[in-house]
C-alpha cells in the first residue's frame, strides 16, 4: 500500500472505501506508481486499485462503450488553465485515430493544460531568457566592448588569405 499521490489528503475525493491508500504498480522500467482510477459514476472523484477491482468483478460499472463515451465527453470539456484553448490534437502513429493532448497541471488539482503549455511549463526552468529580446540584448552587451575578441583589432590583422578560386599546386613529392 501507499500514501495519497498528491501531498495533501484533502486535494482527492475518494469515492467507496474513502482511503488514501492505494496499490503500487510497476511500469516496464520499473518505476512504481500508485494505482488510481477516475470514477466513471462521478466527476473529479477517484477509486483505489482495489475498489475498482472489485466493481469489475462485480459488473457494477458500465459497460465499456459508455464509459468510453464518458471519458471522451470529459476530455472535450476540458479547457486549458493557462492559454485557454479547448482542443490540442495529434495524429497517433500506431492507429488512424486524432486524440487530444492534455496534462494534468501539476500544482493546481483539477486543472489541465494542453500539450504546448505543458512542454513551456517544463522547459521553463531551463530558460536563461523569458524573451528573445532579453536573450539578444544579452548577446550584444557580450559581443560588445572588451567582451569581443576582435574589439580593438581594426584592420592590421594578421590572417591568412586564402583565395579559394585559384587551383591548388601540389607537391610532387606528397603521396596520398
Amino acid at each position: 500500500m501507499m500514501n495519497n499521490p498528491s501531498s495533501k489528503p484533502n486535494e482527492k475525493k475518494y469515492e467507496y472505501c474513502k482511503s488514501d491508500k492505494t496499490y503500487t504498480v510497476v511500469t516496464k522500467n520499473g518505476t512504481l506508481y500508485p494505482k488510481w482510477n477516475s470514477n466513471p459514476f462521478k466527476e473529479n472523484t477517484w477509486i483505489c486499485g482495489k475498489c475498482y477491482k472489485n466493481l469489475l468483478y462485480h459488473k457494477a460499472l458500465p459497460p465499456i462503450h459508455v464509459r468510453r463515451s464518458t471519458r471522451m465527453d470529459r476530455i472535450a470539456k476540458r479547457v486549458c488553465h493557462k492559454c485557454g484553448g479547448k482542443t490540442t490534437t495529434q495524429q497517433s502513429k500506431t492507429s488512424s485515430s486524432i486524440y487530444h493532448i492534455w496534462h494534468k497541471h501539476p500544482i493546481m488539482i483539477g486543472k489541465w493544460l494542453c500539450g504546448k503549455c505543458h512542454a513551456d511549463y517544463i522547459n521553463e526552468p531551463k530558460r536563461k531568457f523569458k524573451t528573445r529580446e532579453e536573450r539578444y540584448a544579452y548577446i550584444s552587451k557580450i559581443n560588445s566592448g572588451k567582451g569581443n575578441a576582435m574589439h580593438g583589432n581594426h584592420g592590421g590583422i594578421n590572417l591568412p588569405v586564402y583565395n579559394y578560386f585559384q587551383p591548388k599546386i601540389l607537391d610532387q613529392t606528397e603521396c596520398y
